[in-house]
């Protein structure tokens, strides 16, 4: 017997620091995915409001929230891999006045597992 899990979204939750957070200034996180697809998070100066969007352009909701951490819910159409790929590549960079102030990973991006039977492959518990 076997059970089939669709994973219908990518779940990400950023620690921010607390003095970007009281710095009423603008600025904007960008989600960007090995498949081309790139998610910019904007703060809307002098608020705690935030604009999300996708592109290439795509009538897709995301849902975003931002308190201490930032959470973000990617739909699962957006982080497809492209054709032939196994893995999801996602780097994560702050900007400000449109200047990268922070990316992680430095270099390269993290690799995510992009099908249930790899995520299994590298489940344990205790």
């Amino acid at each position: 017997y076997g059970a089939r899990v669709v994973l219908r979204q990518l779940d990400l939750r950023i620690d921010m620091d607390e003095a970007l957070l009281n710095n009423p200034s603008s600025w904007t996180i960008e989600l960007s995915f090995s498949n081309a697809v790139r998610v910019h998070i904007t703060r809307i100066a002098g608020t705690r409001d935030l604009k999300v969007d996708a592109s290439p352009t795509r009538r897709i909701a995301l849902s975003c929230a931002i308190q201490r951490f930032l959470e973000i819910a990617v739909p699962n159409e957006l982080v497809k891999p492209r054709e032939g790929q196994h893995r999801l590549g996602l780097a994560v960079s702050l900007l400000q006045d449109e200047q990268v102030l922070e990316r992680y990973p430095t270099e390269g991006c993290f690799e995510l597992a992009s099908s249930t039977a790899e995520l299994d492959a590298h489940a344990w518990s205790a």
